[in-house]
């Protein structure tokens, strides 16, 4: 079922994917929206289980990269690493790590003149949603070492002990958003307001807040199924336009088909 979703033809929008640190203390599972981390990203893959704990080099990694110092002071021991990744692990599988689940991005589009016809905006070609069916959450062009991982670090090691450093989320309905349905004036109170910001490229910027919601039916080997990136299964919760890119000024609300239970969360 997830393999042959990629078979059909689908669009994966050029997304600007922000990473940005959350204060964690005090947090329950996706209590807000927040854009994606490599941290936090690997976080949800592990507890949802896309991430397989029972893997020892997954799980060594997986501390290293959330216990830097734990990992350099404990692993050269055997037997207290033993203990460390015991209680890591019982962590994880209690679900008493932190993690989320609803993430969001920002991408750019454009708009096309004013269709009197059919009483909207379309968007340019280059920047319409077409039956997309996942998106890109983190790509490995956004990788940094951590925790003294270095570049001949990265060379030497095996490449499959590593971290996936593509994340995607496959999406359980296609998207398409190809069109703002906007009445004749409201049209122009948007071009004037696109005018006040000498942005004669009509350029918006549209959010996308989604839940991931667990790994494929195949579990963690078919989420890993391709080398260095994690598939992981989600659904749309939100679609929104905004006049810039900090969501200030909003334009409007895209209506998305989803799951009844895909309520918005907070944030």
């Amino acid at each position: 079922m997830f393999k042959r979703l990629f078979f059909v033809p689908v669009f994966c929008f050029a997304l600007l994917v922000a990473a940005t640190s959350a204060a964690r203390a005090g947090l329950e599972a996706g209590e807000a929206y927040v854009f994606p981390s490599f941290e936090e990203l690997m976080q949800t893959g592990i507890m949802l289980g896309a991430l397989d704990a029972n893997d020892t080099e997954t799980l060594n990694e997986y501390i290293r990269l959330m216990y830097c110092d734990l990992y350099k002071e404990n692993y050269k021991d055997d037997f207290t690493w033993s203990n460390v990744r015991k209680q890591i692990y019982a962590k994880i599988d209690s679900k008493n790590e932190y993690y989320r689940t609803l993430y969001q991005i920002i991408g750019r589009i454009n708009l096309e003149p004013y269709d009197f016809r059919l009483g909207g905006f379309p968007l340019t070609a280059r920047t319409q949603f077409k039956n997309v069916g996942y998106l890109s959450m983190f790509s490995v062009n956004n990788a940094k070492p951590y925790c003294d991982m270095g570049v001949i670090d990265n060379m030497r090691r095996d490449f499959d002990r590593l971290l996936p450093r593509d994340v995607n989320v496959v999406l359980n309905h296609p998207f398409t958003f190809t069109f703002i349905k906007m009445t004749e004036s409201e049209a122009e109170d948007l071009i004037a307001r696109m005018q006040r910001r000498y942005n004669s490229d009509r350029e918006l910027f549209v959010r996308i807040r989604l839940r991931i919601v667990g790994p494929p039916p195949g579990g963690s080997e078919e989420a890993l199924a391709v080398r260095n990136r994690l598939n992981m299964l989600g659904s749309l919760v939100g679609v929104d336009v905004f006049m810039d890119r900090e969501m200030t000024q909003p334009v409007i609300k895209v209506p998305i088909v989803g799951d009844k239970d895909d309520e918005e969360g907070e944030g």
